[in-house]
C-alpha cells in the first residue's frame, strides 16, 4: 500500500513540475509575442516619421529653390 501511495505521490509531483514548466514557457512565449507587437509598432512609428521628416525635406527644398 505505502509503495502505491510513494508513486503515486512521486508521479504528482512530477505532473506538477511538468505543469509548472508549461505555465513559464507559456508565460516566456506570450512576453517573447508582446515584444514583437511592440518592436513592430515602434518599427511603424519610425517609418511614418522618416515619411515626416522627408515631405518636410522636400518642403523646405521648393521653398530654397523658389526663383
Amino acid at each position: 500500500m505505502s509503495r502505491v501511495r510513494k508513486l503515486r505521490k512521486k508521479k504528482q509531483k512530477e505532473e506538477s513540475a511538468l505543469e509548472d514548466k508549461l505555465t513559464q514557457l507559456l508565460s516566456f512565449m506570450t512576453e517573447m509575442k508582446a515584444g514583437q507587437v511592440e518592436m513592430k509598432t515602434e518599427m511603424k512609428a519610425g517609418q511614418v516619421e522618416m515619411k515626416a521628416g522627408q515631405a518636410e525635406m522636400k518642403s523646405e527644398m521648393k521653398e530654397i529653390n523658389k526663383p
